[in-house]
């Protein structure tokens, strides 16, 4: 039933260490409540929770008791510094005012997408509620854009500062260092999700051109058949992959995830759920993408680019940027003016129906960085592209890091 659902997933989770959370299930309306030590194991439980099939509502009582309590001021310049070195919202005209811990957004941005972030990077300080009262008004905020400089020094205290504010990671045990845009982590994290969250978080900060992820896992030992039970277990039961016959290999610790799926969503999501199970130390995802539209790749060139040219973030450089689709793949290269239009060129690419991969290789405008140290070879094991029915290796592959 549901609650055995709930209460399996909290367990399996590497993600929340508490074994004091309550789960009461009444007519799909989940209750949970109990203790834990930090906010980012209340929202885990409550978002995986949320993902159940059959979960129509979620009460969350649970109790935070290890976590110092932020004043309001704290809130808010924490709030205002994730904002000012994200890539997007750099720039940006925002007020922040916090009462009780209620966060309040006031000002404009450029678009939908970027008043959407706002939101969520707020909540990565694991605030009590966020009041988005952002007004959209496209193209007023531009001149503002790019005139953020992070390098050096200043580049390695800005990605410290962002994952030091990320209630989500642990990082007391992460080390950055930065090199003419090149960040490198090392260090430890504890599961396979803070791993990527550290690497995402360092990609969203202005000026980091790429990152080398050396992060390694401390995970508790586990058993393979354990792992395999408990990932086949949360894939079975996610709603949104109802219906999707994945197939779980495990070795040491190593998630392998074959099969097809309907979008890139479902594949990303998939390795996302497999990599919040106690013990994975790794996710390799072989799913494929199954291309549902019949556009040929000249016409998924005309499509990416007239995207491209009416979106409010890239409409000024829309002509400046190069697109080529080859299998679905949307090469883009070309020089932009800020790092914000380059991020927004990779997800209009990568949100038009029918392309499945970006391989972005545009640069910014002022930045004489060694932009091609970020393409390498990898194993095909790694490799999206890497066909291993085939043995094939189409050689397109980039490390993604929009």
């Amino acid at each position: 039933d549901i609650c055995h659902m709930v209460r399996r997933r909290i367990l399996n989770s590497s993600l929340i260490h508490s074994d004091n959370i309550k789960v009461d299930c009444t007519r799909g309306k989940v209750t949970l409540s109990g203790e834990v030590a930090s906010w980012s194991e209340r929202d885990a439980a409550n978002l995986l929770t949320y993902e159940i099939g059959g979960v129509k509502d979620v009460e969350n009582r649970i109790i935070v008791t290890g976590q110092p309590k932020l004043s309001d001021e704290e809130i808010k310049n924490r709030v205002a510094t994730l904002f000012s070195l994200d890539v997007y919202l750099s720039g940006l005209p925002i007020t922040v005012s916090v009462k009780d811990g209620v966060v309040t957004l006031t000002g404009t941005v450029d678009s939908d997408y970027e008043k959407g972030r706002a939101t969520r990077k707020a909540f990565q300080l694991q605030v009590k509620e966020v009041v988005n009262n952002l007004q959209v008004k496209p193209g007023q905020s531009r001149e503002e854009r790019g005139k953020t400089v992070l390098s050096g020094e200043k580049l390695k205290e800005a990605v410290a500062t962002v994952l030091k504010l990320d209630g989500r990671i642990n990082a007391t045990r992460i080390t950055v260092a930065a090199n003419y845009g090149h960040v490198t982590l090392d260090g430890s994290v504890d599961n396979a999700y803070e791993k990527r969250l550290a690497e995402q978080d360092a990609k969203d900060v202005i000026g980091v051109a790429w990152v080398s992820n050396n992060l390694v896992l401390s995970t508790p030992k586990r058993s393979d058949a354990f792992i395999r039970d408990d990932v086949n277990f949360n894939l079975n039961t996610d709603y949104l992959l109802d219906g999707v016959a994945i197939a779980v290999r495990v070795n040491r610790g190593v998630v392998t995830l074959s099969g097809q799926v309907h979008n890139w969503y479902q594949k990303t999501r998939a390795e996302e759920i497999a990599e919040k199970v106690k013990g994975v130390k790794q996710v390799i995802n072989h799913l494929r993408v199954y291309r549902e539209t019949s556009k040929s790749d000249q016409e998924l060139t005309r499509e990416v680019k007239k995207r491209l040219k009416w979106n409010w973030n890239t409409w000024w450089v829309h002509d400046k940027i190069n697109v080529e689709v080859v299998n679905g793949v949307a090469i883009l290269t070309g020089d932009v003016d800020t790092w914000s239009e380059r991020k927004e060129a990779a997800r209009v690419a990568f949100h038009t129906k029918g392309i499945w991969e970006v391989d972005n290789r545009l640069t910014v405008n002022g930045f004489s960085y060694k932009w091609d140290k970020w393409y390498k070879n990898v194993p095909d094991r790694l490799d999206p592209y890497f066909e291993p029915d085939k043995g094939s290796y189409r050689g397109l592959y980039n490390e993604r890091w929009w």
